[in-house]
């Protein structure tokens, strides 16, 4: 071999150890093992809540009918009337495409003690969770029943 192919070699050797060494450590720091009980901080948007609110509410009323009727605001249950009520309501919305809904747009208010997330679903059905804590609500099945 003469000089230059053998300066050649070496600088691709160099250059190809470099790749695989810098590969290496961004490939350490994507596996980041977690201790227990460590805390990670994440930064939530109102968009993800609100999110998070129906799918929770939609899911409940597939897994737990109870459940759902459980969270529905004690004034809203004056309007809707009882279990068998709500029951009914939803068997009704099984024609809808009910269990298959998605956020279509949201606005919130705040009003003394509480945030109230107005979402509207992709069959145009609005929602009203009244929120007195991080995943502490009570549902309305529609906009004229919450109390201001």
């Amino acid at each position: 071999m003469d000089n230059k192919t053998r300066i050649i070699t070496i600088i691709l050797m160099i250059l190809l150890i470099s790749i695989y060494i810098g590969l290496k450590v961004f490939s350490d720091k994507a596996n980041i093992e977690y201790k227990d009980n460590q805390i990670i901080y994440k930064k939530v948007k109102y968009d993800d809540i609100a999110q998070i609110y129906l799918t929770d509410f939609i899911e409940t009323t597939v897994n737990n009918r109870k459940d759902a009727y459980d969270l529905l605001d004690n004034n809203y249950k004056r309007t809707l009337g009882t279990f068998d009520d709500f029951n009914n309501l939803l068997n009704e919305l099984e024609n809808e495409n009910y269990y298959n809904v998605t956020l279509s747009s949201y606005y919130i208010k705040e009003d003394n003690n509480y945030r109230f997330f107005f979402i509207k679903d992709s069959n145009g059905r609005t929602y009203v969770f009244k929120e007195k804590g991080i995943m502490d609500y009570t549902v309305y099945l529609d906009e004229n029943t919450v109390e201001s």
